[in-house]
């Protein structure tokens, strides 16, 4: 029965998650591409049909491209109160972010500050965030990870006491994923085990 317990327990890990590394730093597309898919990413902000989409640009940082936030639409598409969004989710069917970092910078900084948000959500629901509050416009990285995975990625600010939201742009993304593995049914997991059983009494019957 060890033996059988060994092979169930390998199928078992054979059913796990695998870990893939990546990293997008925005100059795998042209410059101004809207709203980009690039290594399996979809980037986004509110509604596409409003021409506020993310888009990639290099103002700031001349031939270093980076990913431009969109603007709020109103539609509920994306988190409230907030002015600026942006949004990354995986386009590979049944594949979640593990972990997601990158290097953040608020464009303006308008009095008295502004305070940056990164949400990690599975299934419309966030399971962990983050934030900070930016005094400068200099770079800063921000990272969430979650054990068993998460859909989608917003990343937006909150409102200044000016009632403006503030403009900021990512870059140097890099996460990791895996395929989530359907789980078994109880009664796969139980014929799987009778039939292994099953041969070990057979193989043990000859034996004797």
């Amino acid at each position: 029965m060890k033996r059988i317990g060994v092979v169930l327990m390998s199928l078992l890990l054979l059913l796990g998650l695998t870990g893939v590394a990546s990293a997008i730093t925005f100059d795998e597309v042209p410059l101004l591409t809207s709203d980009p898919t690039i290594d399996g990413v979809s980037f986004w902000a509110g509604d596409p049909t409003l021409l506020i989409d993310t888009y990639t640009d290099d103002s700031w940082t001349s031939g270093d491209p980076y990913l431009m936030s969109g603007f709020d639409d109103g539609t509920g598409n994306s988190p409230g109160l907030y002015g600026t969004f942006i949004g990354a989710s995986l386009s590979t069917p049944g594949e979640l972010f593990t972990s997601v970092s990158f290097d953040i910078l608020s464009e303006y900084w308008l009095p008295p500050s502004t305070t940056l948000w990164a949400g990690a959500l599975f299934g419309g629901t966030v399971v962990a965030s983050t934030s900070m509050t930016a005094t400068d416009n200099l770079y800063h990285n921000m990272g969430l990870s979650f054990a068993t995975g998460f859909d989608t990625l917003y990343i937006y600010d909150d409102l200044d006491t000016w009632g403006f939201g503030e403009a900021f742009h990512i870059d140097d993304f890099n996460f990791t994923t895996f395929q989530a593995q359907p789980v078994p049914e109880p009664a796969t997991i139980l014929l799987l085990g009778s039939g292994l059983a099953g041969a070990w009494f057979v193989k043990r019957k000859k034996r004797n």
